[in-house]
């Protein structure tokens, strides 16, 4: 037998030992890298507003940065993707991924929970509302028909989601002259932005209209309408600091609540250290108490809207400077719109009653205050 035989037979081998390694490591390596997941994330919300720039785009950034880029979002801004209070559709429908935000407000067939944090307070700030829809939504206390409130919210609809609401308190902005009078206060036709705050319009003696915020503006220059309820940060948006010539803080008419959402089937898809990042995430991101720079940038803001409103010859007036009949006018208001909203909840069947009791609770928790007639709630 030829001597070179062993020595050939030898070299295939190491060749093919060597490919298969080679090939092996390949093949591990393919395994460990993980295919990026892209999330597509609908909002209403233009490029530039407040909200998608200092929390809902640093939201997803930090879902990005905290799975070391495992995670994308493609974001479809200005209603590109989804309108406004159609983002449970397009949820379904495999439209978007993640709706950023979604607006359960303006579906209170489906979500009639949604508008507690507007109920109006005695006692607020953004810092109160945005620590007591945490709280409120964190209570795995069950009501008595064994659900818990997130999932009597978002789990009965199939979601996943994380409610926020950080904005100052609804007041009242006028195009008149200041308010002297119980007659003058009640005179007023008020734009309102919801049915809580068509109730309290109503509870208050004034004459509430429900028209689009987007036609709210040409209103107040035809003269068609005298007030509105609105928080002072969204001024700017609409152009009501060239209109508002007057206007009464201490009102707390409740704060604009939202919610990131997603399907609790598209949730439950995704690896479970992921659903942890985002759940953190919005923790974090959407809680005035931990995100202190979202903080600073609401007061920032309104400080630069009111000195602008200064400037134009604006006036702002405290609610308890006004006179005394005003003041208990807004008081009553404050507390028989509670009894109307859990009236109305309970005649359709809601634990209403819980729900208010819950939300009390966790207002004052927070630091904000609600009238007597609130305190002494109870399903008892």
């Amino acid at each position: 037998m030829n001597k070179t035989y062993p020595f050939i037979f030898l070299s295939i081998f190491l060749v093919l030992f060597l490919s298969a390694c080679s090939g092996s490591e390949g093949a591990n390596s393919e395994g460990d890298s993980e295919e990026t997941i892209v999330l597509k994330a609908g909002t209403n919300l233009p490029t530039k507003h407040f909200m998608l720039q200092e929390a809902i785009i640093p939201f997803m950034e930090k879902v990005e940065e905290d799975s070391n880029g495992r995670v994308k979002f493609e974001l479809y801004d200005s209603e590109s993707l989804v309108r406004a209070g159609e983002e449970l559709e397009a949820l379904r429908a495999g439209t978007i991924d993640i709706a950023v935000p979604m607006y359960d407000v303006y579906d209170t067939a489906r979500f009639p929970f949604s508008e507690i944090p507007l109920l109006p307070l005695t006692k607020a700030s953004g810092e109160v509302y945005s620590d007591a829809i945490t709280i409120l939504n964190q209570n795995d206390e069950p009501y008595k028909d064994g659900k818990t409130h997130s999932e009597r919210v978002y789990g009965d609809e199939g979601l996943v989601a994380w409610p926020f609401a950080f904005g100052r308190s609804y007041t009242i902005g006028t195009v008149g002259e200041p308010i002297t009078s119980l007659k003058e206060f009640q005179a007023l036709q008020i734009r309102v932005p919801s049915s809580v705050h068509e109730t309290f319009a109503n509870n208050l003696g004034a004459s509430p209209a429900r028209i689009s915020i987007n036609e709210t503006f040409d209103a107040f220059n035809r003269g068609t309408l005298d007030a509105g309820f609105t928080p002072i940060t969204d001024w700017t948006s609409y152009g009501f600091e060239e209109v508002f010539t007057y206007v009464i803080n201490g009102i707390e008419a409740g704060s604009w609540p939202s919610s990131i959402a997603m399907t609790k089937e598209k949730y439950e898809s995704l690896p479970e250290d992921i659903q942890e990042i985002i759940s953190n995430a919005a923790a974090e991101v959407l809680n005035l108490k931990t995100n202190p720079e979202l903080a600073e940038y609401n007061h920032k803001l309104e400080e630069d809207i009111l000195n602008a409103f200064y400037e134009n010859g604006g006036k702002l007036e405290e609610l308890n400077e006004l006179p005394q009949e005003i003041q208990d006018t807004v008081d009553q208001a404050v507390g028989k719109t509670w009894l109307d909203w859990i009236e109305n909840l309970e005649s359709a069947g809601y634990p209403a009653t819980e729900a208010a009791i819950r939300w009390r609770d966790a207002v004052i928790e927070a630091g904000g205050d609600v009238p007597e007639v609130v305190k002494e709630l109870s399903v008892d």
